[in-house]
């Protein structure tokens, strides 16, 4: 899976974290878009970058936790990531 040309945007939300959007096109028609808070902090891009799509697969593992349980039910994690 490639991404290519991915947009970047970081925005400076009120408080501790910074708000950071990425949409990528992925092999070909499919887009994956995404905003998610991030700690801010003075790391580069590439690492904000590496932050934000580890707490997105954080998220998105929640999520389908969740998912699975009510499909099966069978009651899903509690807590939210």
């Amino acid at each position: 899976m490639d991404f290519i040309n991915p947009t970047i945007t970081i925005q400076n939300a009120v408080g501790a974290d910074w708000l950071f959007s990425m949409t990528h096109v992925i092999d070909g028609p499919q887009t994956v878009s995404f905003t998610i808070a991030i700690p801010k902090s003075s790391a580069s891009l590439g690492e904000l970058q590496r932050q934000a799509v580890a707490k997105v697969v954080e998220v998105l593992s929640a999520v389908e936790a969740r998912l699975a349980a009510s499909i099966s039910g069978k009651p899903g994690p509690a807590s939210s990531p």
